[in-house]
């Protein structure tokens, strides 16, 4: 049919040497699976626009959109595909879905899997504001809240805590490893993430890499 070729062409030449490559092409790359025990889906380098300035988006921006749609929707069907089994979905950099409507529509239709389909959603993110429940009813969810040092009044506004003094200290004094858990029921207190890191693991770790005489070094 000339109008679904015309399109297909369209399609592989806007996604050629672009970041739709992801998720397009002619079918010579492995697709993800859903049947897969473990996928690892992580993008690189992927711009999108600001939040409330979606009207004035870039071409790059809007393969940004498009990707992070699909790759939403990827996440949604692999957590509803099967009721009887459970899932496990870990979201990082959360702020990437809330920088349009849609991007939170999908994040909520995924906090639902839940409820009834036998999904467990973990999400990270560098700040409380991204997890920002306004306008979410799905109850969602048990809080570990790490030290924020460009606004450490913010998360303990989240935490539901008077902001005085002594509550400045109760979360400014934590040492490393140390957060606030706040759980479903509104309880909320101090504790130290403290367990056995593995070899296999503490690669997971190593993220910032830093030059000290003349030397690449890398620290945990």
């Amino acid at each position: 049919v000339e109008e679904i070729a015309d399109f297909g062409q369209s399609m592989y030449a806007k996604s050629t040497d672009s970041v739709l490559s992801v998720a397009f092409s002619r079918g010579q790359h492995k697709g993800i699976n859903t049947n897969d025990k473990i996928t690892v889906v992580g993008i690189k380098n992927l711009e999108l626009p600001s939040e409330g300035h979606v009207a004035e988006v870039t071409d790059v921006e809007k393969n940004g959109l498009v990707l992070l749609y699909a790759i939403g929707y990827f996440i949604k069907k692999f957590g509803s595909e099967d009721h009887t089994e459970e899932t496990l979905i870990t979201m990082d950099e959360l702020w990437q879905f809330k920088a349009t409507n849609a991007g939170k529509k999908i994040l909520n239709d995924i906090k639902r899997l839940g409820r009834s389909q036998n999904n467990f959603l973990l999400v990270g993110t560098q700040s409380v504001e991204d997890i920002d429940s306004k306008g979410d009813d799905t109850g969602f969810g048990t809080v570990f809240a790490f030290y924020e040092e460009k606004n450490p009044d913010r998360v303990i506004e989240y935490l539901k805590v008077p902001i005085t003094k002594e509550t400045r200290e109760w979360l400014g004094n934590m040492t490393m490893a140390q957060c606030i858990y706040y759980d479903t029921f509104g309880r909320k207190e101090r504790m130290t993430v403290d367990g056995t890191i593995w070899p296999e693991l503490s690669r997971l770790f190593d993220t910032v890499k830093v030059k000290a005489k003349d030397e690449e070094v890398s620290w945990g």
